[in-house]
């Protein structure tokens, strides 16, 4: 939502720069934060992209600090070391899971919560 946001900040400026001259100090104001918020979205693109994004501010979480793996002897904790994101998202579920925690066996309960828990 950031980049059309930032188009419209710039072609408002644009707008007041051509119709009233100057424009004022808001309309030139405006302009330079829309194009700041162009070149943030980049940057954030650009570390997505690279699955580098936990190191931008914003973003610290989008790399956990420990890992879980399996292997012969059962489950392993591990402290993360990598350098990238995450590639499994953290929290488990959603929306499904958490209105399937909310069902119960009996056929009538089922009917009537399937009006809201496809």
């Amino acid at each position: 939502a950031s980049v059309p946001c930032a188009g419209l900040m710039i072609a408002y400026s644009v707008y007041n720069l051509v119709e009233r001259g100057a424009g004022g100090l808001l309309g030139g104001l405006m302009g330079w934060m829309g194009v700041m918020s162009l070149m943030e979205a980049n940057k954030i693109w650009n570390l997505r992209k690279a699955r580098l994004l936990h190191q931008h501010p914003l973003f610290q979480v989008a790399r956990s600090w420990r890992r879980q793996e399996r292997d012969a002897f059962g489950v392993v904790h591990r402290i993360n070391v990598s350098d990238f994101d995450d590639e499994a998202i953290l929290t488990a579920g959603g929306f499904r899971s958490l209105c399937s925690s909310f069902r119960r066996s009996d056929a009538r309960s089922a009917a009537c919560g399937r009006c809201c828990c496809p």
